[in-house]
């Protein structure tokens, strides 16, 4: 059982995936301000005021899930999926963390959380 994420990252076997995991950990941490997150269902998750995503390896890449991904626009065509709420941007390579339409989407997931907290 991992107590943290860095623990949960820095025990991973697969170097390259390792690797993808530290960039998209570091890239949320940089991109939600005051973003929480541990290992929630054996995974690391990130919240503002309820989980926003959670990184998930996998064999050969990792998922970005998108906890509310349904409600996101996807208008870049980037999150898969057919879950009811769940949305996933897959990680295959670096360029994938660091294009543009992921900072979008991570935009868009933290407004949706901020602003479901002002419905009530």
């Amino acid at each position: 059982m991992y107590l943290d994420v860095e623990e949960f990252i820095d025990s991973y076997q697969n170097d390259t995936l390792k690797e993808l995991m530290w960039h998209t950990h570091q890239l949320l941490l940089d991109n939600i301000p005051n973003v929480s997150y541990s290992i929630k269902y054996k995974v690391p998750f990130y919240q503002y005021k309820k989980a926003i995503c959670y990184i998930n390896p996998q064999q050969n890449y990792i998922i970005l899930g998108f906890v509310k991904g349904r409600q996101l626009s996807n208008h870049h065509q980037k999150l898969v999926g057919e879950q009811k709420m769940v949305r996933h941007y897959l990680i295959k390579e670096e360029k994938d963390i660091y294009d543009s339409s992921l900072l979008e989407i991570i935009n868009e997931a933290l407004i949706l959380d901020i602003n479901e907290g002002r419905k009530k």
